[in-house]
């Protein structure tokens, strides 16, 4: 980028300043700016007008609508190279992993909730039918109760026409 500006610099001085033949013949371009600005004086007559000094083309409103354009996009472009630059930092990527991470692990958090809601919905009625069913034979025996995943289940022993079984609710 700095090179462009030293470019523009050494243009302009050139352009504005310095003659464009070398030394020696730098005096036949003196003599023609002379005559040339005497032939402008004589059919001026008086009449003054601005300096022909630096660029001498103005641009139109299309032109500059154009160039604004061109400016807009390049300042977006170089806006999402320097967030790239800043985003492949091995910083800034551990700091995308963490929030990955921590992301990942609510939505499991949420999901184990929910699976654990809908077993306890289940034991439940499922101890429920236990009980319909089995009424009469569980009323004089005892209750067990069993922790899983910290959450209390009932195991309910009783006879069945083989023998002794046990379920789960």
């Amino acid at each position: 980028m700095r090179w462009k500006y030293n470019r523009a610099t050494l243009i302009s001085e050139y352009k504005d300043t310095k003659p464009p033949l070398p030394p020696p013949f730098n005096l036949v371009c003196f003599a023609y700016n002379g005559v040339a600005r005497v032939i402008e004086r004589y059919r001026q007559s008086g009449v003054t007008t601005a300096s022909t000094v630096g660029f001498k083309k103005v641009p139109t409103h299309m032109d500059l609508d154009i160039f604004e354009r061109r400016e807009e996009l390049a300042r977006k472009q170089s806006l999402r190279e320097r967030s790239r630059r800043q985003d492949s930092s091995p910083g800034a990527q551990e700091e995308k992993l963490q929030q990955m991470l921590y992301k990942l692990e609510e939505s499991n958090r949420a999901r184990v909730e929910h699976v654990n809601a809908r077993l306890d919905a289940n034991a439940a009625t499922l101890g429920l039918l236990a009980s319909h069913l089995l009424g009469s034979e569980v009323a004089g025996q005892e209750e067990e109760f069993i922790l899983v995943h910290g959450e209390k289940y009932v195991h309910i022993n009783h006879v069945h026409k083989h023998g002794r079984h046990a379920s789960s609710v």
